[in-house]
């Protein structure tokens, strides 16, 4: 029978590789070039921005320090609480952008439906919109259980979307930017106009009642010192009472007083009460001047018009509740000041508050995950050629060992 060869010549397999060591390095080194800038060149594009968030709040601890000094102040602050921003963050979807996007005409339709579709899928909108956090896990393990804050403040939104197209991402970034910050300054605001109506309309009505309390008892304390009067006359010895004389007031002793002591005490409620009645009357009217313009801004505002254009029409509206003319106590003046307050917080809201921090930025991709897909298809591309130089040399050895 002829010899057979060994299954695999090794000293062949040996002088294969030699001659074909620069080809195999070369392949898997241009295999990882092609491999990592493929990744680079053909992969998504990831842009980033991040909202601002703030909020207004009414706190009565903080009163004008003007006037009645019983208004409070709208206090503005960098941050929502998480509680908030669970009960804001639901604003943010499908049907609320589709509405957002139907008030403009210069959005691209491909855009639109593109965002849409982003937000209409639960999964794709946590990933589109994530909370920023005052501070991280990590930071709070830092600062140790005993320091950790009771509540922390969601600073912020990111907003990221990854595309092919760069620009693409940065656009779809930037109209969800503007659709949330819009939102956000919308629900904020409202809230807070609607809460300044009925706390002014509240005044009004407490103003009104004093008014209607006081001038009661004005005709009721003039009522009584006619009386005093008929009795003075009709008693003229009982205006020479002994100068010595001591009564108590309380507890109704003042009705054994002369009736000219009384009339004088009379008098002097008299006065003291028609000072309420003017201060009541100047109340009334400066809240009924204010809950007119909140009830204006209100109807403005539920026709969601740009930030901007809100702010700049609620300037306006407050010559129309506020005119010109005879102001004698300065009721109107001052409701006016008031108002304008509010305006300064509503402005500091949209420019310093809900608002991007700095305009859609290409988050690079990490050159660690590039050199990891370039090793990974060397190695591939080096495997393969090993492979085919194994089976040439295998195929090689059998050939060699069959029978001629």
């Amino acid at each position: 029978m002829p010899e057979t060869s060994a299954f695999l010549d090794l000293d062949d397999l040996v002088r294969t590789l030699r001659r074909r060591a620069l080809p195999l390095l070369g392949a898997a080194v241009l295999a990882g070039l092609l491999a990592a800038g493929g990744m680079a060149l053909l992969g998504k594009q990831r842009a980033e921005a991040t909202l601002g968030l703030a909020s207004l709040e009414i706190d009565a601890k903080k009163t004008a320090p003007y006037g009645d000094g019983k208004t409070p102040l709208i206090v503005f602050s960098r941050g929502i609480s998480p509680p908030e921003y669970k009960t804001l963050a639901p604003r943010f979807d499908a049907p609320a952008f589709a509405e957002f996007a139907s008030r403009r005409s210069d959005i691209d339709a491909d855009l639109k439906a593109r965002v849409e579709r982003e937000l209409s899928i639960e999964d794709r909108r946590r990933d589109l919109l994530a909370p920023v956090f005052g501070s991280t896990r990590s930071d709070l393990r830092e600062l140790g259980e005993s320091a950790k804050p009771q509540e922390n403040a969601v600073l912020g939104i990111r907003i990221g979307y990854g595309s092919r197209d760069r620009e693409r991402a940065r656009n779809v970034v930037a109209l969800v930017g503007e659709f949330v910050g819009e939102s956000a300054f919308h629900s904020i605001a409202r809230d807070i106009i609607s809460a300044r109506a009925s706390e002014h309309a509240a005044s009004r009505l407490v103003a009104q009642n004093l008014l209607v309390n006081s001038r009661f008892t004005i005709s009721q304390l003039e009522s009584r010192g006619r009386t005093l009067e008929k009795l003075r006359e009709a008693h003229p010895e009982l205006a020479r009472g002994a100068p010595q004389q001591v009564v108590s007031v309380a507890e109704g002793g003042a009705r054994y007083l002369s009736p000219t002591a009384q009339v004088v005490g009379v008098e002097s409620t008299l006065a003291e009460y028609r000072e309420r009645v003017a201060m009541a009357d100047r109340q009334a009217r400066k809240a009924a001047a204010q809950q007119d313009y909140y009830r204006r801004v209100e109807a403005l505002a539920a026709t969601k018009p740009r930030p901007e254009a809100l702010i700049a029409e609620m300037r306006k509206l407050v010559a129309v509740s506020f005119p010109e003319g005879a102001d004698p106590d300065g009721a109107i003046a001052e409701g006016r000041n008031e108002v304008l307050l509010d305006l300064v917080q509503f402005a500091a809201l949209r420019e310093r508050g809900v608002t991007l921090i700095a305009p859609p930025a290409i988050a690079e991709r990490d050159p660690a995950t590039l050199v990891k897909f370039g090793i990974g298809a060397g190695a591939a591309a080096l495997a393969g050629g090993l492979a085919l130089v194994l089976a040439a040399v295998w195929w090689r050895s059998g050939r060699a060992g069959m029978p001629r």
